[in-house]
């Protein structure tokens, strides 16, 4: 065995909604092959405009439903034999050739979500039922007529990237202020626990870092308060407002396998400045992200990690993660952890 492999613990994929895809990708009647959490999946729009996904191998002869199925109505037919399968309960309704349906003749319908212009699926490891919902940010749900009220939300701007990791190693960047600095050139780092403070919610999974500091904007630093808040692991947004203007960043990452994970990230803000931030902020994307890329592709995930004492936002985001993966159970049993205050 490789040193690598020895060095890399294993990190399974974490319970809870990833994104599909985004909303205007995905046309009335349109069919797309999809790989989510290990999983071979086909996703498709009904006529009556949901958005539906179903495990994509036709229980008949095998067929991939993503490659060459089409939209009948609420249902996908097969490419092979014309079986057609219920988007909603996976149920074989039709087959051209034959009145009596077999009794296995059904696929599995996954649960679907679509809010903040993506489409999202739930996947838990056990098969459990949803635990919680996808957030609805009115930042990114509400009517866009072409106001110019300083504080109303501006049209998003788009951005997708492929990250040849595992979902979490991309997410911990958000509670990694450290890395901010060294790596990408942040002017301060805000470690200690006045500026950097903590909330969990105790009726989801949510958690939040909130951070008074000064705001890095294309004007120059401003007095204002950032917010991360995460709902489970890939399913965030950074929030920013200061007395001028606010905007947002919000994500959410589809985990392809245990290997591969990529990012769906969306930004708006105040219509009276998106022309410089939304601008200012994904050509930084483009310039920075890079760099996190190369660090992942070629690290190892230690589930044990050394920590110092400065490291405590990213020690209180690892014990916060453990709760969406069924092999663990919430619970700090990590020494090196617990020394972290």
């Amino acid at each position: 065995m490789a040193i690598r492999e020895k060095e890399n613990d294993h990190l399974p994929i974490p319970n809870g909604w990833h994104a599909m895809c985004w909303s205007h990708e995905l046309h009335t009647g349109e069919v797309m092959p999809m790989e989510f959490c290990g999983e071979d999946l086909v996703l498709f729009r009904s006529r009556s405009g949901e958005a539906r996904v179903l495990d994509a191998f036709c229980p008949h002869m095998g067929t991939h439903l993503g490659y060459g199925g089409r939209v009948i109505g609420d249902t996908v037919r097969c490419p092979y034999h014309a079986w057609q399968f219920d988007g909603a309960t996976g149920e074989c309704t039709h087959i051209p050739y034959c009145e009596e349906i077999p009794d296995r003749a059904n696929l599995k319908a996954w649960h679907v979500r679509e809010c903040n212009n993506l489409v999202y699926c739930w996947y838990h490891a056990e098969g459990a039922e949803p635990q919680w919902e996808v957030p609805v940010l009115e930042e990114f749900n509400g009517e866009r007529s072409g106001s110019t009220n300083p504080e109303d939300w501006a049209e998003p701007v788009y951005w997708i990237f492929d990250n040849p990791a595992h979902v979490q190693d991309g997410h911990e960047n958000n509670l990694d202020p450290a890395h901010v600095y060294y790596l990408h050139g942040a002017q301060s780092v805000p470690l200690d626990a006045e500026t950097y403070k903590f909330v969990y919610q105790d009726d989801s999974p949510a958690m939040s870092a909130f951070c008074n500091d000064k705001l890095e904007t294309p004007y120059g630093p401003v007095d204002g308060e950032s917010e991360r808040v995460n709902w489970n692991i890939g399913l965030g947004a950074i929030r920013m407002r200061s007395e001028f203007f606010g905007f947002t960043v919000f994500f959410s990452t589809r985990p392809v396998n245990e290997k591969r994970s990529i990012s769906y990230v969306q930004l708006t803000s105040t219509n009276n400045v998106i022309d410089a931030v939304g601008g200012e902020i994904i050509a930084r994307f483009d310039m920075e992200i890079p760099k996190d890329v190369e660090i992942w592709t070629h690290k190892v995930y230690r589930d044990k990690p050394v920590l110092c004492q400065a490291d405590r936002p990213l020690a209180e985001y690892r014990k916060w993660c453990k709760q969406f993966y069924c092999d663990q159970n919430g619970d700090d049993n990590d020494a090196t952890l617990r020394n972290v205050s």
